[in-house]
């Protein structure tokens, strides 16, 4: 009877400690923004992409391409060109001829970002996302000025969930 008791009192612990450990684990990854949940992600504010700071083309292979972080200082002087959208606003750069940079990006309250193609490249792109919008931004460099499209589209319902 006594061994009985101490199983069942083992098994409920046990129990208790999975269920706990699991639900710990998914409040951290909603906290940490991986897409489980709308955690604290700090996306990239106009402010950090200081166009006065950027001295040159930038390494891409050097920053985090998943992350709205400028890429390091480059060597030579070029441009931050902003393209501001209800979604957020892209920071493009021209690095060489008809080559564009996706330096970083920003969403605006309530959008997040998806479908990222940083460059350098012939066409950068990002997409900024809400609940019922979605802004496509593709960017073009031209004798080194940007050529910005803007898609502000409503999501289609049942499509994205």
């Amino acid at each position: 009877m006594l061994r009985a008791r101490s199983l069942a009192a083992s098994t409920i612990a046990w129990t208790i400690g999975a269920v706990s450990s699991v639900g710990i684990g998914l409040i951290a990854l909603t906290m940490i923004g991986t897409g489980f949940g709308d955690g604290p992600l700090q996306p990239l504010s106009p402010n950090a992409a200081d166009p006065s700071a950027a001295t040159g083309a930038p390494d891409p292979s050097a920053s985090d391409p998943g992350s709205g972080a400028p890429g390091p200082i480059p060597s030579s002087p070029v441009t931050v060109h902003t393209v501001s959208t209800p979604g957020g606003s892209a920071f493009v750069q021209c690095v060489q001829a008809g080559s564009a940079y996706l330096y970083g990006w920003a969403p605006a309250p309530g959008y997040g970002v998806d479908d990222i193609r940083r460059g350098p490249g012939s066409v950068v792109t990002v997409t900024f996302e809400s609940i019922t919008r979605e802004v496509h931004v593709t960017a073009r460099c031209s004798s080194g000025a940007v050529t910005p499209i803007i898609k502000n589209e409503a999501k289609v319902r049942g499509r994205d969930n």
